[in-house]
């Protein structure tokens, strides 16, 4: 998350027209995205799983897979 990012725009606020806030904003969260779009898979797999459908659960590649037993 690009914290100092938003702690800018907050400041940078008062002086700035409307539109020219919800580009930065539209930036802003465009921005984010690559930081919790690796999560996606994970979050959808807990889902099934709680919910009762395991057997659904789409395998991880590689990478994920060692990068989500690095942090359990």
């Amino acid at each position: 998350m690009q914290r100092k990012a938003w702690i800018a725009l907050a400041n940078e606020a008062i002086g700035l027209d409307a539109p020219t806030i919800e580009r930065r904003i539209r930036n802003l969260y465009q921005a984010d995205i690559p930081d919790i779009e690796s999560l996606r898979s994970k979050a959808y797999n807990d889902v099934l799983t709680e919910s009762g459908r395991g057997s659904e659960v789409e395998p991880f590649s590689g990478f994920l897979n060692w990068l989500f037993s690095a942090i359990a």
